[in-house]
């Protein structure tokens, strides 16, 4: 069964510039952040399970050779948005897409009880979008490598 993915309807939209990834015991955490020179102004928060990571492995990195390996700036290191109150959601799905020197990065979910049941008798489900994420064609290339260098999977 395939998940059809909304373009419309996303609850957070953000541009970001550091990118904090942080692999153990089969979870990544990775931390999306806006920081200027008066701090840290926006942050998101998501997980990814190796289980994800690996959905998404072909797709992610048939885009990735489209937009090309060589490293760039890829932004500062950071080390995420510390203890701040934050809500650090799941997502199922990853897409990509980039316009010049602007990436996007769309994170979705969707439910493996509603994509079970009855599963070959009906349609394609809706995914639900979680967060619309633009940042620089370097910081997204980034994230993408971060996701599967071998040596951070704890």
């Amino acid at each position: 069964m395939t998940v059809g993915l909304p373009h419309t309807g996303f609850p957070k939209v953000m541009y970001f510039n550091r990118l904090h990834l942080e692999w153990s015991a089969g979870l990544c955490l990775v931390e999306f952040g806006l920081v200027l020179n008066s701090g840290l102004l926006d942050s998101y928060s998501t997980v990814i399970t190796k289980e994800t990571a690996a959905t998404n492995q072909a797709s992610l990195l048939e885009y990735l050779g489209r937009i090309g390996t060589s490293p760039g700036d890829g932004g500062q290191d950071w080390k995420g948005a510390g203890t701040l109150p934050r809500r650090i959601e799941a997502v199922d799905l990853i897409t990509m897409a980039h316009r010049a020197e602007t990436a996007e990065t769309g994170l979705f979910v969707f439910s493996v009880a509603g994509m079970t049941a009855g599963a070959g008798s009906r349609p394609a489900i809706t995914g639900q979008p979680l967060a619309l994420l633009r940042s620089s064609v370097d910081l997204q290339r980034r994230l993408i490598t971060g996701l599967y260098d071998d040596e951070a999977h704890g």
